[in-house]
């Protein structure tokens, strides 16, 4: 794979060009449409019993007051004019397409038409909806327009499995590619996401006064964990409140360094974004084990393995060799 540099004199074209089509691997797309699949078709399993009162003609939102409750203006869904057994139907073909999404069989028309059946219960539904399924909708958008069918796909599973171990041995495949524009799609999409969350965080008294996670631990309708337990954790909330703000605030980074590299200044962002993936990691995880907020947690780790490129996969199996050798050392002292 090449990775070499493009000099700072380089012809613009060339370094155009390198900015929207050098080659990276394609694993973290791969991973990133398998997360999608699971997560998306999870979210909608969960609602298998409430199918028809969710979306269907008698359901919460009739079918006569859909024009007066819902936008008109670039609006579509199939189930503004079927019958009850046709939203179980597209119910059912919608967990199909997830599923086969997530194998990778079919993927690009398979992807299209899942996205175009997930759209249509959610213009339908949209009551239900919260951040993490509009985050989903922008990962599923990016992965249609990408290359994201090359990776983890059940064909190449099966074009693996026939190999011969000595064929295996004595080629081995080529990495597997894809331009990297996708990924600075994805890229600026999170730093939009993440630089407008600590913008109007900033703008938040609770926020200035590091009060934020306290408040949101003992709120009567989020909160998970019991008051006792809750009152005994508030004094780490001016810690967990500030970091998760200049966590977010730190993303923006991650668009100011490479436009340096413009003027000579090169600056690494490999080990920044790794950071800031760890950080966001113990951020949303954290709001998963102690907030009932919907799916914007999961929707943001599913954003992350998109986000993966050949030097953090290294990285990580780097660490899993450091973390495998502190494991053999531990045995060895005890």
């Amino acid at each position: 794979m090449h990775t070499q540099m493009t000099p700072l004199f380089a012809p613009i074209g060339t370094r155009i060009h390198r900015f929207w089509f050098r080659p990276v691997t394609a694993s973290g797309f791969g991973l990133m449409r398998m997360a999608f699949g699971a997560t998306t078709l999870l979210n909608m399993a969960m609602q298998w019993r409430n199918v028809q009162r969710y979306y269907g003609p008698h359901g919460i939102l009739p079918q006569e007051f859909v024009g007066l409750a819902l936008r008109k203006e670039w609006r579509f869904s199939l189930l503004d004019n079927i019958q009850a057994w046709g939203t179980d139907a597209l119910y059912w073909l919608l967990l199909l397409t997830l599923a086969l999404v997530m194998i990778g069989y079919g993927t690009r028309i398979i992807l299209a038409v899942s996205l175009f059946l997930l759209f249509s219960f959610h213009e339908y539904g949209i009551v239900l909806l919260d951040g993490g399924d509009s985050l989903l909708h922008i990962i599923g958008f990016i992965l249609f327009l990408s290359p994201c069918y090359k990776t983890f796909t059940i064909h190449h599973l099966v074009r693996k499995l026939r190999k011969t171990p000595k064929k295996a041995a004595i080629k081995r495949p080529p990495p597997v590619t894809m331009p990297i524009w996708p990924y600075r799609l994805l890229l600026w999409q999170m730093v939009w996401i993440y630089a407008t969350a600590a913008y109007y965080k900033m703008g938040g008294v609770l926020w200035y006064s590091g009060s934020a996670v306290a408040v949101v631990m003992h709120h009567g309708l989020f909160a998970r964990l019991p008051v006792p337990v809750a009152d005994a954790l508030s004094f780490l909330s001016p810690t967990i409140t500030w970091f998760t703000v200049f966590s977010q605030l730190a993303w923006v980074l991650l668009l100011l360094f490479p436009m340096l590299a413009w003027i000579g200044l090169r600056i690494p962002t490999g080990g920044l974004k790794r950071f800031l993936i760890v950080c966001g990691i113990l951020v949303h995880g954290g709001i998963m084990l102690t907030m009932d907020v919907g799916t914007f947690s999961l929707a943001v780790f599913v954003s992350y393995c998109g986000l993966l490129l050949d030097e953090d996969f290294l990285a990580l199996r780097r660490w899993r060799e450091k973390i495998r050798g502190a494991y053999h050392t531990l045995r060895q002292w005890y």
